[in-house]
């Protein structure tokens, strides 16, 4: 019997730039199990926008030791750069010969992403004082992913400088949520 599916996401993988070339996203997880009759767990990588499988499910490795961590690799086709930000790791347990009530753990995980630069450098546009950027940086980046640079002054009344931005929606149409920035004086 396998699980229901672990979804892990939120892991929000930045670096690469629209015009590098990804080679493969690799996955750390610490897991372990309380019976090594448990089939090993099973990994996919899935965008979380979507919901597509990117890749192939990928196995790791029953273990008993606490400190025990499985790394896989997704690569051919690896994800496309609009999907790394939205990235998610979903976990199958199988039951294997294990008696009912065995325990899998799954403490920590993590995503890393391979990948060759192009040597164009991607920025956002520097805004000036409270004034922000009016477009994306690059109309080839992701939905979801806005660079906004705004620069906050603290005045002379106030001790801190904020800027709240409500209901920030994109090219596509999608809502980003709520962004809030607070710096101290």
């Amino acid at each position: 019997m396998t699980s229901p599916a672990l979804e892990l996401s939120g892991f929000g993988v930045t670096g690469p730039g629209p015009s590098d070339v990804i080679d493969s996203v690799t996955a750390t997880v610490n897991a372990w199990t309380s019976d090594l009759g448990t089939g090993p767990l099973a990994y996919e990588l899935h965008d979380g926008r979507t919901g597509a499988l990117i890749g192939t499910q990928q196995a790791g490795q029953a273990s008993g030791n606490s400190f025990h961590y499985d790394t896989v690799t997704f690569q051919a086709p690896a994800p496309a750069w609009a999907q790394l930000y939205w990235l998610q790791l979903w976990i199958y347990a199988d039951q294997g010969t294990a008696p009912s009530g065995t325990v899998v753990s799954v403490d920590y995980a993590s995503l890393s992403v391979a990948y060759e630069p192009s040597g164009q450098p991607f920025a956002a546009p520097v805004a000036g004082l409270a004034a922000a950027a009016g477009k994306a940086p690059d109309a080839t980046g992701p939905a979801g992913r806005i660079f906004i640079d705004i620069t906050l002054a603290v005045g002379p009344t106030l001790s801190r400088a904020q800027a709240t931005a409500a209901a920030v929606t994109q090219g596509d149409g999608t809502t980003a949520g709520l962004v809030v920035s607070d710096r101290g004086a």
